[in-house]
């Protein structure tokens, strides 16, 4: 395992560092909101306060990584990366970070993996995606079973 610390082994790193305080999160959350459309300005020329979330017991916004994971961004998981990255361990993970993509549907993890590995994999579906693109995605996959039903049952 390389010990070199993230830093030398990613010298150009700043950005990947950035803390993620609550007044950067909150800042960036209050310019995505403001850029919306749903939103009203104050007269000031300056954004009107956020509205307060959704009760948690009505919405899932995100949930703690369990101790025995690491997490990706953490200074750890950069780490194992350099890491990997250093001893040749990532020869997939360019082609497939190229295809990722956020599932369209909660019950869509299987047919969203599945499309992001046959289009980094450069499989033809033989069809056209949009315009004269050919391309994957998630509606193509209905050969064995129905897209609705996927919805409801994963």
């Amino acid at each position: 395992v390389n010990t070199k610390p993230f830093s030398s082994a990613f010298p150009h790193s700043n950005l990947l560092r950035w803390n993620h305080s609550s007044t950067k999160s909150n800042w960036i959350a209050q310019r995505l909101y403001e850029h919306s459309g749903k939103h009203t300005m104050a007269s000031d020329n300056t954004s009107q306060a956020l509205p307060a979330p959704p009760s948690p017991s009505r919405t899932f916004y995100r949930r703690t990584l369990p101790s025995s994971l690491t997490s990706f961004s953490s200074i750890e998981g950069k780490e194992i990366f350099a890491s990997a990255m250093s001893t040749g361990g990532t020869s997939a993970f360019f082609s497939l970070i190229e295809q990722l993509q956020t599932q369209p549907e909660p019950a869509y993890c299987g047919l969203t993996t599945l499309v992001i590995i046959l289009n980094a994999l450069a499989v033809d579906p033989r069809r056209k995606w949009k315009g004269p693109w050919r391309w994957y995605e998630e509606s193509m996959l209905n050969c064995c079973i129905d897209l609705d039903v996927a919805k409801e049952t994963g």
